[in-house]
């Protein structure tokens, strides 16, 4: 019997130790002296050489304390317990031990059989998926966005102090109750219902979102704006077991995008009362000045006051232009584009005629205009005369900067995007320059003529059509200035090209 009861004890998966009425280990298995790493019965191995640890409060404690040994004297039976051990090779290891009494038949207590399971794999794991833990719990509290999540029924079991912050006096704990939450579609103004919460809409429809702008209230009266995301979690099965939510408070950002655009609407406002209140006076100026500069010629030794008239014809003409600059400033990618007059134009006409008018002042300064412009160039929409500005700013800045004897070279290419160019010959730019060329106010030096709102100017037209402006070197030039301007649809490129009228503006 005591043979089969041996063999029954060595086929066990678990250590196990039987102990006598005193409490002394009489018989152990293989898994026993694996676990302890040659542990045996205390007839060969002294006791006191069994090292354990209560694993949660890491105190050690005495033989006499050991279960299979305690369970005895005290009458105890343990079940399950985790206790730190180092094993006789000085290795350290996490066991759960379980003692229980053994009777004879009138009930005596003759002994104790303890079992002990090696769980150092599984307390391992455990302790890394709790630093793990620890560790994403640290970093979600210094997000400084706010972070929610959310179990299947809405219940908030993860918020952050960002999250609470935003919804400032609100309790997360216990059920949410959705009503409880005012918000404002950013665009709209109108109330974002229930079911339209991001995190309602993740929970009831497993929906992902993405960038919601909203305006809130929270419980203390705060008024915030927050841009809102929400994802739902899935369990193995697929289905919605909870959800994460997070927000952002922009509400600073917001106020100032706000008050930009009521600059920009104050400044759209005061130019178009600059326009309506100049234009005016400066064309019936033009008007009167060349009409009394034709009379003054008819009369008898007039010349020079034709001249002065002709220098005050020239002067309005410029304030004319200046305004018009003023103008094209307000044109952008955004609130400017209403202020286009697009048409259907030809890139070869708007070549031809901007040659035209520059044509003069380049002979006067001694530089040859080159103009080239590829056949079969498509057509392309466009305000005509806001191009015919960018075209008539390219060429009087490219001008300003040429030698008397150089050339200035004006095209058109494309089969896609129609591309303008216009370069000057001279000493090359550096790639400094020509990436700061287009801010306000810049110029190459302050030799010339002009407040460097020229080439600012251009890029808020080109901009406005959809298109792009751009510098690069060329061999042999000081620097090329590009624009492309897109093709107008296949429908409209049916149409016949407009024609250009004379105006310019």
């Amino acid at each position: 019997m005591d043979r089969l009861q041996q063999d029954i004890i060595d086929i066990l998966p678990v250590g196990a130790w039987v102990s006598d009425a005193q409490g002394r280990i009489v018989r152990t298995n293989r898994a026993a002296e694996r676990i302890w790493r040659g542990a045996s019965p205390p007839a060969r191995v002294d006791a006191d050489r069994f090292r354990e640890w209560w694993r949660r409060t890491r105190e050690q404690f005495v033989a006499q304390q050991w279960r299979a040994a305690r369970a005895v004297p005290a009458g105890e039976t343990s079940d399950g317990h985790p206790v730190a051990i180092e094993c006789f090779d000085g290795s350290l290891k996490t066991i759960l031990h379980s003692a229980a009494l053994l009777r004879d038949e009138r009930g005596h207590v003759t002994g104790a059989i303890g079992i002990s399971d090696d769980i150092s794999a599984i307390t391992i794991n455990e302790e890394q998926w709790h630093r793990r833990e620890q560790l994403l719990h640290t970093m979600i509290d210094l997000l400084p966005v706010g972070v929610w999540a959310n179990d299947k029924h809405g219940r908030v079991t993860l918020v952050n102090p960002a999250a609470s912050a935003i919804w400032s006096g609100h309790d997360w704990s216990g059920d949410i109750d959705p009503t409880s939450f005012k918000g404002w579609w950013a665009d709209s103004g109108e109330p974002v219902a229930v079911e339209e919460w991001a995190v309602v809409r993740a929970l009831r429809q497993g929906v992902t979102s993405r960038g919601d702008m909203i305006h809130i209230e929270t419980l203390d009266g705060c008024r915030r704006t927050i841009i809102n995301w929400a994802a739902p979690l899935r369990n193995e099965r697929g289905r919605v077991s909870g959800a994460v939510a997070v927000a952002e408070d922009i509400t600073p950002l917001y106020r100032v995008q706000e008050q930009l655009r009521a600059a920009v609407a104050d400044r759209e406002q005061i130019l178009a009362i600059v326009a309506h209140d100049l234009r005016n006076p400066l064309g019936s100026i033009m008007i009167g000045a060349s009409t009394a500069g034709a009379m003054a010629a008819r009369l008898p030794g007039g010349e020079k006051l034709q001249k002065r008239l002709e220098v005050l014809t020239d002067l309005a003409r410029q304030m004319s232009g200046m305004v018009d600059d003023l103008l094209s400033i307000a044109v952008s990618t955004g609130g400017g584009k209403p202020m286009l007059d697009i048409k259907q134009v030809s890139p070869a006409m708007l070549i031809e005629q901007a040659c035209e008018r520059a044509q003069p002042f380049f002979a006067d300064a001694g530089v040859e205009l080159r103009c080239a412009v590829e056949t079969d160039v498509p057509s392309i929409s466009a305000d005509i005369q806001r191009i015919q500005r960018v075209l008539a700013n390219l060429l009087d800045n490219a001008l300003k900067y040429t030698e008397p004897g150089s050339h200035v070279t004006l095209g058109a290419k494309g089969r896609g995007p129609v591309v303008f160019s216009v370069a000057n010959s001279g000493p090359p730019l550096s790639a400094e320059q020509r990436e700061a060329m287009f801010q306000p106010f810049w110029q190459a030096d302050h030799s010339h003529r002009g407040a460097g709102l020229g080439l600012s100017i251009c890029r808020s037209i080109i901009e406005a059509h959809g298109g792009s402006i751009w510098t690069d070197a060329a061999r042999g030039q000081r620097v090329r200035v590009s624009f492309a301007i897109p093709r107008i649809q296949a429908t409209a490129a049916a149409q016949p090209a407009l024609e250009l009228h004379a105006e310019m503006p």
